[in-house]
């Protein structure tokens, strides 16, 4: 068998096949996880989604994690609830992520 010289040492045809067989799976595999890793993505590498959604992603747990807007939403507006009771201020919260709160005394914070 061409490109296989340690099968010749083996006598049994079935065998033989087998072997192959099993070699051309195993190198198989081997090309795969080198293709997986050679395309992974790297803790010290930036992450470019190419314009594409990112889905799935958990609730953060550190400073620089990733939010979803459901996470985003929940935190705005528990934020902007604490700003409620502050000395006559006013906040909104729409969906599109926009919210501004205005407190009394000139104090005006817009985050658009």
């Amino acid at each position: 068998m061409s490109g296989y010289p340690y099968l010749s040492q083996v006598s049994d045809a079935n065998a033989q096949k087998a072997l192959k067989a099993a070699f051309d799976q195993l190198s198989a595999l081997v090309h795969r996880v080198e293709t997986l890793e050679a395309t992974a993505i790297r803790n010290t590498q930036a992450l470019d989604a190419n314009r594409q959604r990112v889905v799935n992603v958990g609730n953060p747990t550190s400073e620089q994690d990733a939010v979803t807007v459901a996470f985003l939403r929940a935190y705005v507006s528990a934020q902007l609830e604490a700003f409620k009771g502050i000395g006559g201020a006013t906040a909104t919260f729409d969906t599109s992520l926009t919210f501004v709160v205005t407190v009394e005394n000139g104090l005006i914070v817009s985050v658009v």
